[in-house]
């Protein structure tokens, strides 16, 4: 949805992001890679998912980054095209932001690693409520999406993450200049 320059991150930051993940054993609670599936009510069910578990890995953000092949992690890019996508006539970040309780930000930023064409969807971590989408919560469970209801401890511990939550200990825009703060 917003161009690297808008948020002020750089190619190289996002080349660095996409590395350091890429290192990682394999997808986790707080990362999903895919390739080309387009389906918005997948994407809004892990945007639920990646949220509510990157609150309870204490991360400050989730991952769901396509055109990496989730076995291998070969870069093989994607032709899904982010935003530009509509569920019907209402552009997909629009859609999935007001299906979204409570709504959090993700941003959606296009890459080009190797000549491949690489989409990273930045999914802020749930803060106070867990996250849902379409009114059922998300969590993974390993590099499995499942509905929160389903394990209760999980739940409970995510509650427990979310209520030692201090709105004054959070950020509250990040990846600004100096001169941009003021």
């Amino acid at each position: 949805m917003y161009s690297v320059e808008e948020y002020k991150v750089s190619k190289e930051e996002l080349v660095n992001l996409l590395k350091s993940l890429l290192k990682l054993n394999k997808e986790n609670e707080w990362i999903e890679f895919k390739l080309n599936n387009d389906d918005p009510l997948m994407i809004g069910e892990y945007i639920s998912a990646l949220s509510n578990s990157a609150a309870l890995w204490n991360k400050e953000h989730a991952y769901l980054i396509y055109g990496v092949d989730d076995k291998s992690k070969e870069i093989l890019g994607t032709e899904f095209d982010f935003n530009n996508s509509k569920k019907g006539n209402e552009p997909l970040y629009n859609w999935l932001y007001r299906k979204l309780k409570p709504q959090i930000d993700f941003n959606a930023y296009e890459i080009n690693y190797n000549e491949k064409r690489v989409l990273i969807i930045e999914i802020d971590k749930a803060k106070l409520y867990p996250v849902e989408f379409d009114n059922i919560a998300y969590i993974r469970i390993g590099q499995q999406k499942r509905k929160l209801c389903d394990f209760k401890e999980k739940e409970k511990k995510l509650w427990d993450v979310l209520n030692k939550t201090s709105f004054e200990e959070e950020v509250a825009l990040s990846k600004l200049e100096i001169q941009d703060i003021m």
